[in-house]
């Protein structure tokens, strides 16, 4: 009898970093992204193995040590759908202790339902509006980007984030630049495939700390705000911000005094501090 494969990911590469770029467009329902993957090859390797799941990968290249990017042919590429897995053929052999970079565009069609990064609607006077957020947990991190989405494997991240100028974007960590797009300042023809730009902006974060993917927290919408804050056992003050669809902030100070109570709770001095530098809660 064959031995049962396994869902884990092979150990030959390990992440350290993500730079990961992702444009919602609430409109059509479509994302398109970007990620580089930074890598601490452990083995000598010539094959990659990561997760994604309802994603099209439309390009996959190599930052090889010492050589450069080089794209590798979509062939190269093959998936189980089962595990969930992407597995990369190299051309060339990476070597053990070196780094190398794996950059992949991507992009696929939201769903509503509440798994990856999805969206929900709400109405108000009979109208319909959206708005996109994540639940990556266990593991569908892999629905909304490519990565080596296990718990163990815990990397930095630096988020941006494309949207409609008339829209909120949040992640992990404060933003430290907004800038509209202009046909001159835009990110490449992968994001705006109609040409169009105008409307359109780029919002970037503060780097995280190490985190697991299912942690990372993406969201773009329309929201109303209700600001707070928490000391936490550490001495630490903590911002705390609950962002509800517009017209629902009736509910706010309840729902952060919750949020406090649960936290304050869950992360107790016998726990682990909280380690990033705010906190959110989209209702």
């Amino acid at each position: 009898m064959s031995n049962p494969r396994s869902d884990s990911l092979p150990t030959n590469a390990k992440p350290f970093h993500y730079d990961l770029l992702i444009k919602t467009d609430l409109e059509k329902l479509h994302v398109n992204g970007y990620v580089a993957i930074h890598l601490d090859i452990e083995n000598d390797t010539n094959s990659l193995t990561f997760n994604s799941a309802k994603i099209l990968i439309t390009s996959v290249s190599v930052d090889y040590p010492d050589v450069g990017v080089q794209q590798i042919d979509l062939s190269r590429l093959t998936f189980d759908k089962d595990l969930e897995q992407a597995s990369l053929t190299l051309p060339t052999a990476i070597k053990k202790g070196t780094k190398a970079v794996l950059i992949i565009p991507f992009k696929y069609r939201m769903t509503n339902k509440s798994k990856g990064y999805y969206y929900s609607t709400y109405k108000i006077k009979g109208q319909d509006y959206r708005f996109s957020v994540t639940k990556f947990e266990p593991i569908a991190a892999r629905r909304a980007f490519p990565c080596w989405d296990e718990p163990a494997l815990k990397a930095t991240f630096d988020i941006s984030m494309i949207s409609k100028e008339s829209t909120d974007v949040f992640s992990n960590t404060w933003s430290i630049f907004d800038s509209k797009i202009t046909s001159e300042s835009t990110p490449g023809p992968h994001f705006f495939e109609d040409g169009i730009v105008d409307g359109w902006k780029i919002t970037k974060f503060e780097r995280t700390p190490a985190i697991s993917t299912h942690l990372v927290q993406l969201a773009n919408g329309t929201f109303k705000q209700f600001e707070s804050s928490l000391v936490l056992s550490s001495g630490k003050t903590c911002p705390i911000t609950v962002y509800p669809p517009k017209d629902f902030e009736g509910m706010l100070r309840y729902i952060a005094k919750d949020i406090k109570v649960a936290y304050l709770y869950v992360h107790s001095p016998s726990t682990w501090a909280y380690a990033l530098s705010l906190l959110w809660y989209i209702i």
